[in-house]
């Protein structure tokens, strides 16, 4: 289930298609990993995530509540709109709502805005990354130092 395992992103653990597999592991809760990328989910006055802001969507167009409330809003409705245009009996054309509403909503802004998001994301895995690198740099020297006090010690007087 799509919804499931946007959750489990959101929030970890482990998704009901993993429960009960080999090797289950337990999903950590990206979203609140840094301030920044849970703002960018969650905030209600995120404005327009696209990063050509020409194209959002004005305040009168039907879509903007959806695109201007953040990046979990925006999830949410294109999850909705793709199990509806799944449960429908009616053939599948482009003039369907629920395909316009995925196209607008899913399809463009929340297709930038995860590219966004994964940008930062990425950005706070390479800080902290190169924090760990510096950490294991400064260890490392203090370590060698450490030796050639003790042979300096075992050396003199």
């Amino acid at each position: 289930d799509l919804q499931d395992e946007y959750n489990t992103l959101l929030y970890g653990g482990v998704p009901e298609t993993h429960r009960g597999d080999t090797y289950e592991e337990h999903v950590p809760a990206a979203t609140f990993a840094s301030s920044s990328f849970a703002q960018r989910f969650f905030s209600q006055d995120a404005g327009c995530l696209r990063r050509d802001k020409s194209k959002c969507h004005p305040p009168d167009s039907p879509w903007y509540e959806a695109t201007h409330r953040g990046l979990d809003v925006m999830m949410r409705r294109s999850i909705e709109e793709l199990g509806m245009m799944a449960n429908e009996t009616e053939p599948f054309n482009v003039t369907n709502h629920h395909y316009e509403a995925f196209y607008n909503v899913g399809a463009t802004n929340a297709y930038e805005a995860l590219q966004d998001a994964t940008d930062l994301f990425r950005t706070y895995v390479d800080t902290r990354f190169t924090a760990i690198l510096l950490l294991n740099i400064v260890l490392m020297v203090l370590c060698v130092a450490a030796v050639f006090v003790g042979i300096f010690a075992l050396a003199g007087p």
